[in-house]
């Protein structure tokens, strides 16, 4: 009973900790929509396997603020643009070809951050889906544990 309550309490720490780092990742991108933006360049565009069935594209593109060059590599700011699906992940490498000018947003207090896109990766919003179901399976393992 002990080891089932000690499982259930790392299943919801790990719930928590995930949910919050969703919440934190999902914040912080929706403040892209108030940076200012500029013209960039992208500069590499391709599809990148990460093992298994798990596929992002990768795309670089540079851009200058008063003067300085600045490379970026986020699509979304959060977390990375990831999919099982190669398809999904060819179809937005295609939006962007190398020697396409592109709208850069970036962090007026750090030019150095920055990305294509505004709104949350869809991984910032699987850590919270994935936040809930650690915490209520952790839930579920005490409720067994405490009614056996």
């Amino acid at each position: 009973m002990v080891a089932a309550f000690c499982f259930g309490l790392i299943f919801i720490a790990a719930g928590v900790f995930l949910i919050g780092s969703g919440i934190r990742a999902v914040l912080h991108s929706k403040q892209i929509v108030n940076w200012p933006t500029t013209q960039g360049v992208i500069i590499n565009s391709g599809l990148q396997a990460l093992g298994g069935s798990r596929y992002t594209p990768a795309v670089k593109f540079t851009y200058t603020i008063q003067g300085q060059m600045y490379v970026g590599t986020r699509i979304t700011l959060g977390s990375n643009w990831i999919t099982s699906s190669s398809e999904k992940a060819k179809l937005k490498v295609e939006q962007y070809p190398v020697g396409q000018p592109c709208r850069v947003y970036y962090n007026p207090n750090n030019p150095g951050e920055a990305a294509l896109e505004t709104g949350a990766g869809r991984t910032s919003w699987s850590l919270l889906g994935a936040g809930v179901v650690f915490i209520l399976c952790g839930l579920a393992v005490f409720l067994v544990a405490l009614f056996q």
